[in-house]
């Protein structure tokens, strides 16, 4: 007979640690090259490989997704950063998204809103 295991004996099987990270975003979802629909939302949490977010409305599995969040705090010495991400929709429900992070660019958001 197998012991009984305890939550303190399973593993994460993530790949690379989940960091609690809440921030407003915005994002549009494309079917192909077509932007399927489009919304706000925020963070919930993230790693180096993925995020979930909320947007109160389920994804369906395999959509991509462009996201746009402003980047809390300094990077590279630089403030008012924005992080842009590409992904694909791991699952869904109406509480939250997983996205699987596919690439990222961090922009000046100064330089980004005279672009806008």
């Amino acid at each position: 007979m197998m012991p009984k295991r305890t939550k303190s004996d399973i593993k994460n099987r993530r790949a690379n640690a989940r960091y609690g990270f809440v921030t407003a975003l915005r994002f549009r979802a494309y079917r192909q090259t077509a932007v399927a629909c489009s919304g706000s939302g925020r963070t919930i949490d993230m790693s180096a490989g993925g995020i979930t977010i909320e947007i109160g409305r389920p994804l369906e599995p395999g959509i991509e997704v462009e996201m746009v969040l402003d980047w809390p705090g300094l990077y590279h010495g630089r403030q008012r950063m924005r992080l842009y991400l590409w992904g694909e929709v791991l699952r869904s429900s109406h509480e939250s998204t997983a996205v699987r992070i596919l690439s990222h660019e961090f922009r000046d958001a100064a330089a980004a809103r005279a672009v806008a």
